[in-house]
């Protein structure tokens, strides 16, 4: 693990401008398509109607682009078949992983374990068992990932968009779970914070598909 953030290190300046440029392209992408969200609100609905809708236009949008990032992971698989297992491993379970968040996005998954879960125990401190539910993946996300920490670390850019994506998830939680009364502004935050964070999943895995890595 100390190798890999040395390995980050070693990069971090030349990779900057890239990344930084990309976060900026995505921003500004994730608040376009947030706005044409609020303009395509039905005339009898609140603003957030896109927000808080599974079947709405964020959802849709968050699972295309977790579905785009698990093909482009198989696609790095397929054209890089001769690689190591530690990265085998590492690009079958971003796949994996990728294409079981837009599983779960489209089926609501957390969403019936979650009520399912409220029903038979309390949630404790918790609001309710979605957002322990939706923290409890990012908390799996980190052990499951973590061997892959080498393999990542020699890659240009796509680990910096890996930590950007997990900042949104981490701020699309917070918001998630300490928003006691969710307000129409509220809502639109905390989705397009999700919402930024499939992109920059999304934008990772290109990268990465670009990359020739060392290991």
């Amino acid at each position: 693990m100390v190798q890999s953030f040395s390995l980050l290190r070693s990069h971090a300046d030349a990779d900057m401008p890239s990344v930084t440029g990309v976060l900026g392209q995505a921003m500004v992408f994730v608040l376009v398509l947030v706005g044409l969200a609020v303009g395509l609100t039905p005339a009898d609905e609140a603003l957030d109607y896109h927000f808080t809708d599974e079947n709405g236009f964020i959802t849709a949008l968050s699972a295309f682009f977790l579905a785009v990032s698990s093909a482009f992971c198989v696609a790095r698989l397929a054209l890089f078949p001769s690689g190591s297992f530690r990265q085998k491993y590492t690009w079958t379970l971003l796949a994996s992983g990728f294409a079981f968040l837009a599983i779960d996005e489209v089926f609501m998954i957390h969403e019936q374990i979650g009520w399912w879960m409220d029903d038979a125990y309390s949630s404790g401190p918790f609001r309710n068992w979605n957002d322990i539910v939706v923290i409890g993946y990012g908390v799996i996300a980190i052990f499951l990932f973590a061997p892959t920490a080498r393999v990542l670390a020699r890659l240009p850019v796509m680990p910096f968009l890996m930590m950007a994506a997990f900042l949104a998830y981490t701020a699309h939680t917070a918001i998630d779970s300490l928003a006691t009364n969710a307000t129409v502004a509220s809502m639109i935050v905390e989705e397009s914070f999700k919402l930024l964070c499939a992109l920059l999943l999304a934008a990772s895995a290109f990268e990465g598909l670009k990359a020739v890595s060392k290991d």
